[in-house]
């Protein structure tokens, strides 16, 4: 790794060391923090996000850093997070991971609760992907730019980032009046069968 990379690994690291105590207290600044962390962030790739945790049982929050579902810039979330320091208060993740329960999505004015998303997988001439379908009760053909991204959001609670970046092919979204919908499950169901096919 040359040094210009190194270096911008061990700034943006060297920030969140002398600002760990603020951070870990966001709640108090939280607008002003979250954008301080944003920026440090895009300053090694616009594309990276995160999602900084409650505190855990054992005490330490967790720290996300996400790709934000761009493949390219996960070299990035890699690197950054392969030379993270060793905190007592932290614990950093590459990716946005999968979630054990999904929750109520409320996005862009469309509150979608995952009792009624629905699944089903389908193969692809690539064997080592497979592409999914999610049916929304509420789906409608006009807003298709709006659910596909609602569908994208699903997707990484229920498979995590990573996963739906590399195993998942073909995406889309549809109404459970498809033709498709008989083949279809409920969504909660969807990570025991996604991790059969593979």
């Amino acid at each position: 790794m040359t040094s210009f990379f190194k270096d911008k690994y061990e700034r943006f690291w060297s920030w969140f060391y002398e600002n760990e105590d603020r951070l870990f207290n966001f709640e108090k600044h939280q607008e002003e923090l979250f954008d301080e962390l944003s920026y440090e962030l895009e300053e090694i790739d616009p594309n990276l996000t995160f999602e900084i945790s409650c505190i855990k049982e054992n005490g330490k929050r967790e720290l996300v850093i996400s790709a934000g579902g761009i493949k390219s810039a996960f070299d990035e979330v890699e690197n950054l997070v392969d030379v993270a320091p060793k905190l007592r208060s932290w614990e950093f993740i590459k990716y946005r991971p999968r979630r054990d329960t999904l929750s109520e999505l409320d996005f862009q004015g469309k509150k979608v609760k995952p009792e009624d998303v629905y699944y089903a997988i389908f193969y692809e001439d690539n064997p080592s992907k497979v592409g999914i379908i999610l049916f929304f009760k509420e789906y409608k053909e006009e807003e298709l730019d709006l659910w596909g991204q609602i569908t994208y959001l699903f997707l990484d609670e229920a498979l995590g980032e990573y996963d739906v970046e590399t195993k998942v092919g073909g995406i889309m979204a549809t109404s459970i009046n498809s033709k498709y919908f008989k083949h279809a499950h409920p969504i909660n169901e969807l990570q025991k069968a996604f991790d059969s096919c593979f």
